[in-house]
């Protein structure tokens, strides 16, 4: 069993953010860079070409370097508050349509740097005007409406895999050493941590490298919360006449995964919940939208420097107001 820093005492649960922190993000922001590309390209999604997949995956580095301007674009819409990688493909092809249709993505950045810091309240403005430049009525191009569900399920395509190619699925890789996220996990469940985790990835791609790196068994079932609890609860919200947006920066998922997958939604929405617990969490992250979420609901934030930003990100967490900033989740354990 591993040393822990001290900090951890004062804490019983401790709710971790995936990429980033945990699991390795870069081949999301691969997929997301072969789903822009191709969307805005292939005659059979908004383009004109004749698109080769297996072509496209061959010239990854080259896509991913275009695409989000030498990582620019992902470090300013993660900034912003951007969590989900599907929707990190869908802004980028949005302010593109907006463009044009341009495959200047230099440009598609300079005019990210013009948006809100609160992304989600630029989603409908941006699916407006993206859908007025190609002609269409707003709702296509609205999140979670056509154009998003088409790119959506050609991410899933480049994650998985087809007969053409492997899915990016087959290369996740931990953020730090196999054996130090393991000593790290037990060691967190043997002094009496309760883990759990809200991730933007569906369940399946969130359990498939855990279970992989023989790590999923650590984590509380009642305190694992991906997309796939986000859609769920916003359906049984919208059937109720309330539609409202849960992914981060919103704290649902890191208060579904504090109360548990059985405590119902309406009443995190409503804020009826014993709020007496919130002082024993702890979350941990590497971008705005958790902290955001974490401050939302009054829980300590640790923050990681493991995103996309790196080092980079100090002085942005400590701008904001975290409790905790980290090199990695390495530095949970003490040296000693």
């Amino acid at each position: 069993m591993a040393n822990l820093q001290p900090f951890l005492d004062k804490y019983k649960v401790i709710l971790f953010d995936m990429d980033g922190v945990i699991t390795s993000e870069q081949g999301y922001w691969n997929c997301a860079a072969l789903t822009v590309h191709e969307m805005l390209r292939s005659s059979h999604c908004l383009g004109s070409e004749d698109f080769n997949r297996a072509a496209a995956v061959a010239n990854l580095e080259n896509v991913r370097k275009a695409v989000f301007a030498n990582g620019k674009t992902i470090a300013l819409l993660k900034e912003k508050g951007v969590n989900s990688n599907w929707d990190l493909a869908y802004v980028v092809i949005c302010i593109s349509l907006i463009l044009g249709n341009t495959s200047d993505y230099e440009a598609v950045y300079r005019y990210a740097q013009g948006l809100g810091d609160d992304i989600l309240s630029e989603y409908d403005r941006l699916a407006g005007l993206a859908a007025k430049a190609l002609g269409r009525p707003p709702k296509w191009s609205e999140r979670l409406g056509e154009m998003w569900t088409q790119q959506q399920k050609l991410f899933q395509l480049y994650y998985i895999g087809t007969d053409e190619f492997d899915g990016l699925i087959q290369n996740e890789m931990p953020i730090i050493p196999l054996p130090e996220l393991y000593d790290l996990l037990s060691s967190l469940c043997e002094a009496g941590k309760q883990l759990g985790y809200g991730t933007g990835r569906l369940a399946f791609e969130t359990l498939h490298p855990l279970r992989l790196w023989h790590v999923d068994a650590f984590f509380a079932p009642q305190r694992r919360i991906c997309y796939d609890e986000v859609i769920n609860a916003e359906e049984r919200l919208a059937a109720a006449g309330r539609n409202v947006r849960l992914t981060k920066p919103h704290p649902y998922m890191f208060l579904q995964g504090l109360y548990g997958l059985d405590y119902p939604p309406e009443k995190l929405i409503d804020g009826d919940y014993d709020k007496s617990a919130i002082a024993e969490v702890l979350v941990v992250g590497d971008a705005g939208a958790d902290i955001y979420a974490a401050q939302a609901m009054g829980a300590d934030f640790c923050a990681v420097l493991t995103g996309v930003a790196g080092q980079a990100a100090r002085g942005y967490f400590e701008g904001v107001g975290a409790q905790y900033i980290l090199d990695s989740v390495r530095d949970m354990m003490t040296s000693e």
